[in-house]
């Protein structure tokens, strides 16, 4: 074994040389991606477990600051719906929180990603993995050496999808202005059949098309975060590149693969909503409580604060279940995928 730069532990050969006879000449079959990342998550649970509460743990910090701030606010009497004075300094400064403890967790939950390829690859030989805690801790090393990367790209990508989302918002408005105008209910506006039908097929159409290209454009950037965490040579900009030639001519597949694995940690989602619901009203009377004897107090935004808190925290702890499990999919996925090449 030797060690390289990267601080990952890999024998004497390059990688397409260890695979060997191995090399898979097929893509796996959708059912066979989804049941070796189960065997491989079953088996290194305990391993990723505290990599997932301590990723899961830096999440919370901006949760906590959140509520802490919102109770301390409302305690003084502030108007929650002022964006000024207090707020105006703890919403920037929330804002740097939780960037800065999303960037720590990436680089946690990236490690996972790693360690999952590196097993795959040792298994592969037929040889034993590298399990002590040195090279643990110098797999975790590299991949929090690039958690700025991680976030950085992961900014990259919600930032186009969120475009999506916005250009669909905006024909949809147009869409439901025509029908509107259309039904003669807009001021100066007559009944225009043309019109209603035109706008209902203009919102139809544009929910298929901006679908279908959200759904290919997060496919294509589906594997920039294993790109960063597994390859030396990657980088910010250059592991969404990674994605795009990598998801050329696997799309279909991913996407069976992602809704596959969606569907088996549903009920964990189905769970945390159940408690969300359970737990949002009484967060929400102790707030009241606590607030009760502040006079002239705007509370509007007290209920979807308390709830956005609540399902954000249960989502957290959730997650420390349902992360690990999709980097082992999408992991194996990613190694399938570089063994076609």
């Amino acid at each position: 074994m030797r060690e390289i730069d990267d601080g990952i532990l890999q024998p004497e050969t390059s990688q397409q040389d260890m695979l060997g006879a191995k090399t898979l000449q097929q893509p796996m079959e959708v059912n066979t991606v989804i049941s070796t990342a189960w065997q491989h998550y079953r088996a290194n649970f305990s391993r990723y477990l505290p990599i997932a509460l301590r990723g899961t743990g830096w999440l919370l910090f901006p949760a906590v600051f959140l509520l802490s701030a919102l109770l301390y606010m409302l305690q003084q009497g502030q108007v929650l719906s002022d964006f000024s004075g207090l707020t105006a300094l703890i919403v920037p400064a929330w804002l740097v929180l939780f960037l800065w403890c999303g960037a720590q967790s990436l680089g946690e939950f990236a490690g996972i990603s790693r360690l999952v390829h590196q097993s795959l690859v040792f298994q592969s030989l037929e040889d034993p993995e590298e399990t002590d805690s040195e090279a643990l801790s110098m797999t975790l090393r590299f991949t929090h050496s690039r958690r700025f990367s991680l976030l950085g790209s992961a900014i990259i990508k919600g930032a186009i999808l969120a475009a999506i989302n916005i250009l669909l918002l905006f024909v949809l408005a147009a869409a439901a202005v025509m029908v509107f105008i259309g039904l003669g209910i807009l001021p100066g506006s007559s009944p225009n059949l043309g019109l209603f039908f035109g706008g209902g097929a203009v919102a139809l159409v544009s929910l298929i098309v901006f679908g279908w290209l959200y759904t290919w454009l997060g496919l294509k950037l589906l594997m920039n975060e294993q790109s960063l965490a597994i390859e030396t040579e990657s980088g910010m900009l250059l592991s969404i590149g990674q994605s795009w030639r990598l998801m050329r001519k696997h799309l279909m597949r991913s996407l069976w693969i992602v809704l596959l694995a969606s569907l088996m940690t549903l009920p964990i989602s189905l769970v945390m909503a159940v408690l969300a619901q359970v737990v949002h009203p009484f967060l929400f009377q102790q707030i009241g409580i606590i607030v009760a004897d502040r006079k002239e107090i705007s509370t509007g935004l007290l209920p979807y604060a308390t709830f956005y808190l609540v399902s954000s925290i249960l989502g957290l702890v959730g997650g420390i279940i349902v992360k690990p499990f999709f980097r082992t999919v999408l992991t194996t996925l990613y190694f399938d995928i570089k063994n076609q090449q």
